[in-house]
């Protein structure tokens, strides 16, 4: 059986954007549903037909998971970005191409 799953979260977890980003996406009317124009708080489950931007999503059952250890230098702040131009540890493990969540310490 399928379960119903917000579909922000589908999103995030096929790798299409971050949940934030991905909340946008619906609002701004990019993301239908089964050909409908989706809402926030919509679910989705595997059997839905899911588009962005008139792309077809296809979601799978099952996405590998990496961990990477980390021992982050100075200097770096554990985040995917940061507003003011400072180095991230996503700038040394750039090379991976799975989508990546950085947790641990967030001190520069």
């Amino acid at each position: 059986m399928d379960e119903l799953e917000r579909l922000q979260k589908y999103l995030a977890n096929q790798g299409i954007a971050s949940r934030r980003k991905a909340e946008e996406y619906i609002k701004q009317g990019k993301v239908k549903v089964n050909g409908r124009v989706a809402s926030i708080g919509d679910g989705a489950t595997l059997k839905d037909v899911i588009s962005v931007d008139g792309e077809r999503i296809y979601l799978s059952k099952k996405r590998e998971k990496y961990y990477i250890m980390l021992n982050k230098p100075a200097g770096y702040l554990t985040t995917t970005d940061d507003d003011r131009g400072r180095k991230t540890v996503m700038e040394l493990v750039s090379d991976i191409k799975a989508r990546l969540f950085p947790v641990g310490r967030l001190d520069y």
